[in-house]
């Protein structure tokens, strides 16, 4: 069979399968969004509330909003902002911890769907006395009985 034979009456499939090839390639090489690295943090003493910061590589980071706070802290007695984590959680959501305050319990916690508007929910949050400071994590119904009993029962 000659080559030409090969590829007679079929140079539309062949134009098909080339362009396709290429939209591959290309969607391959198609810009991708970068990862931007956002830090949440504090000034002074915590009296002013959450600051954020961003940065391309993880290194330098740049102020936003000239260094405003965004979010006032309201919690608590001293009404400060310290160590301010934030987590984006399963539901979507941004989720906000932070220290209330250098001598009083409690703390402070928030949540917001873009990072720019909170819903502040830290005076309904209410821990076991002599608490100072820890770390909130959900556990299933299996595990708060293993902690309890100190057993663990069969899987169904």
């Amino acid at each position: 069979m000659s080559a030409g034979s090969m590829w007679s009456g079929k140079p539309r499939t062949m134009s098909r399968i080339l362009v396709i090839t290429f939209l591959l390639a290309l969607a391959g090489c198609a810009h991708r969004e970068q990862n931007i690295y956002l830090f949440s943090n504090f000034t002074g003493n915590g009296e002013d509330g959450l600051h954020l910061a961003w940065s391309m590589d993880g290194v330098q980071f740049q102020s936003l909003f000239e260094n405003r706070s965004i979010l006032k802290p309201e919690a608590g007695q001293d009404k400060l902002m310290r160590d301010p984590f934030v987590i984006r959680g399963g539901d979507g959501k941004f989720h906000m911890v932070w220290t209330v305050s250098w001598n009083e319990r409690g703390i402070g916690y928030a949540w917001s769907d873009d990072l720019l508007h909170w819903t502040d929910i830290s005076g309904s949050i209410r821990f076991p006395e002599g608490t100072r400071h820890g770390t909130v994590l959900k556990i299933t119904e299996k595990e708060l009985d293993f902690l309890l009993t100190g057993k663990r029962k069969n899987s169904d």
